[in-house]
């Protein structure tokens, strides 16, 4: 009875040490299999179609500046948006108009830019107001007319003729009486240009000499 009860002992000893190998023997198998799967010389022996797809690599977005564009084409004076017209005085030592006003005529194209040209011929139309007081010389209907002139432009106004040269009106040709109206009125110019009219006025336009 001793003899058997001895046996079974020794038979679960064995059966216990014979499990315990089997599994050190599974997890020393997994890990040598593991090692030698993902080493470099495994990796090489694998079929490449065996292998993931490696994430592509990120790539920047190229930089745009926000104010970059393209560069603008110069306008021509068929592209005319609007003018502005710049009344001063001009005053030469000889001749039967020594004094008078001057019109410089700004020309701008869709997007503000100075348009300059040449050879091509522009009628424009200038009128003069003169008033009864200062206070009322910003409204020409509260104005009388005291000049009106056409006349041919090809160009716009150089270095040379700028501020007192462009278009120059005697004082002599402006009816103007400096005893009933102010020395400042107002200008109205309109330009007939290729694609179209365009009107601009201005004020403190000087009408006479200054009065000893």
């Amino acid at each position: 009875m001793k003899e058997n009860k001895l046996g079974l002992v020794l038979l679960g000893f064995v059966a216990t040490f014979c499990l315990c190998l089997a599994v050190a023997f599974v997890g020393v198998g997994g890990y040598y299999l593991y090692d030698k799967t993902n080493s470099p010389v495994a990796q090489a022996t694998i079929p490449p179609e065996q292998f993931p797809s490696p994430l592509p690599p990120e790539t920047a977005a190229p930089y745009v500046s926000p104010t970059a564009s393209a560069p603008d084409e110069k306008p021509t004076i068929d592209d005319l948006s609007r003018i502005a017209v710049l009344p001063t005085s001009y005053s030469a030592t000889t001749g039967g108009d020594a004094e008078g006003v001057a019109i410089d005529i700004v020309y701008y194209g869709p997007n503000d830019q100075v348009i300059t040209f040449d050879g091509v011929p522009l009628e424009i139309n200038i009128e003069l107001f003169a008033f009864d007081d200062f206070l009322s010389s910003s409204d020409l209907a509260a104005g009388e007319k005291v000049y009106e002139g056409s006349f041919r432009i090809d160009h716009s106004s150089t270095l040379e003729e700028m501020f007192d040269n462009y278009i120059r009106i005697p004082y002599a040709e402006i009816a103007v009486d400096p005893q009933t109206h102010v020395r400042f009125g107002s200008a109205r110019v309109t330009v007939d240009a290729p694609n179209g009219s365009f009107e601009d006025v201005s004020t403190l336009v000087i009408l006479y000499p200054e009065q000893e």
